[in-house]
């Protein structure tokens, strides 16, 4: 039987985790929870503390002798950028090492939304976001892009963005590398939002979801095995650009078209719910007022609401006939509408789980569960961030032979 290889970093990988799930810990509890012993956690942690990575903070209760010195992360050796683009707004947010979030704020960008001219002003807004929350740019640890749209990850490109037309093949990722001394990701911006999603249903043993979404787009994020799932090449999970009509006859038109914010617009102005340019660039404001009258028993945001609900069902039970998962969790816009008007949120998920049923799930074998996800601040750029500090900590993680390790740079 071949025994696993503990060196020096990998004691360090469990010493550090160990900090990071139980918040504060004793050298004798740390050498408890990682089996290792007490003389290698006291030096390991001594070399930590001399790195700047972790503090002493209180004493841990005892009821005999001296009262053990508990230790934890310094919540200033490290921080992680998220970024989550829907043009022309770019939502950032940074968390510290100690996952508290230290800065958040929305951006205009200029309407164009030209490639070049974005690179430059996300990397000056990154800097200044990094100068408001006090964090030396040499402890910032990744930046994590969410794209709304699809991407090359392997190569770091952001290939296409949603409602830009010229966006093409725009090397993020190489871009912030050039600037940043840190690990940079691109992924599906719903994948970042399934990722916060994924902690809290954790907590319920939840280990396989699958997170949709209405934004300026449509998309989701699958999460199998407690895992994130990104695909081959990162485009896992854009039911957006699922055919409506005959993919045979070779459709060029997607759900996206019938089921997204730009819809929302028109049919409002069609039905006279909007007036001038009320709602023309805030999708969250269009879908308060629809949710306000249908709430009022309008005729006309009954029959906007019911429109939806088809185009999502339909997009819902492709998945749920391709991958047979029990639980979906409707977020973004939809999700914010149930927060303003649970009445109406309840209705339409009765609405597309009806229609799920009794017009597209032709077998009727499946069971399955939809619920709103919770109600989070910019969810995308938090579960970006959440998944930068995550990977930070598993770069000296064990590989899957569980022989070496699997150290990146």
């Amino acid at each position: 039987m071949q025994t696993k290889r503990l060196d020096k970093l990998y004691n360090e990988y469990l010493i550090v985790n160990s900090l990071k799930t139980s918040g504060k810990l004793s050298i004798p509890s740390i050498a408890a929870s990682t089996g290792l012993s007490r003389p290698t956690v006291d030096t390991i942690v001594s070399q930590l503390e001399r790195e700047g990575m972790v503090e002493t903070d209180g004493f841990a209760q005892s009821v005999t002798g001296r009262k053990p010195v508990l230790w934890r992360l310094r919540s200033d050796s490290g921080y992680f950028v998220g970024v989550d683009f829907e043009p022309p707004v770019v939502r950032l947010l940074i968390l510290n090492m100690c996952r508290e979030t230290v800065f958040s704020r929305s951006i205009q960008f200029p309407q164009s939304f030209h490639a070049d001219e974005v690179l430059k002003l996300l990397v000056s807004a990154i800097r200044q976001a990094m100068e408001e929350a006090r964090a030396p740019l040499a402890k910032l640890r990744s930046i994590s892009v969410g794209n709304p749209g699809s991407i090359d990850k392997q190569r770091g490109l952001s290939v296409a963005m949603h409602n830009c037309p010229n966006w093409n093949n725009v090397p993020i990722c190489e871009r912030l590398a050039q600037e940043f001394d840190c690990e940079t990701e691109i992924e599906n911006v719903i994948l970042y939002m399934a990722n916060v999603e994924r902690e809290r249903l954790a907590g319920q043993n939840v280990r396989d979801f699958v997170y949709v979404a209405l934004r300026t787009g449509v998309g989701a994020g699958v999460c199998l095995k407690g895992e994130l799932y990104s695909g081959a090449s990162g485009n896992a999970g854009h039911f957006g650009f699922l055919s409506v009509g005959s993919p045979l006859c070779r459709s060029e038109h997607r759900l996206e078209e019938y089921a997204d914010t730009a819809m929302l617009l028109r049919r409002m102005r069609e039905e006279g719910l909007l007036s001038g340019g009320e709602g023309e660039q805030d999708g969250e404001r269009q879908i308060c007022i629809l949710a306000e009258r249908a709430q009022e028993g309008n005729p006309a945001a009954m029959d906007i609401l019911e429109e939806l609900s088809d185009f999502w069902a339909y997009g819902l039970s492709c998945a749920i006939n391709l991958l047979d998962i029990p639980l979906y969790v409707v977020g973004g816009l939809l999700a914010r509408m149930n927060v303003y008007a649970p009445e109406v949120g309840g209705l339409f998920l009765d609405m597309v789980r009806k229609r799920c049923v009794q017009n597209y799930l032709y077998e009727k074998k499946y069971s399955f569960e939809l619920c709103y996800a919770q109600d989070v601040p910019n969810a995308a750029a938090l579960g970006g961030a959440l998944r930068g500090y995550e990977t930070f900590f598993k770069r000296y993680a064990p590989s899957a032979e569980g022989n070496h390790l699997a150290v990146s740079g």
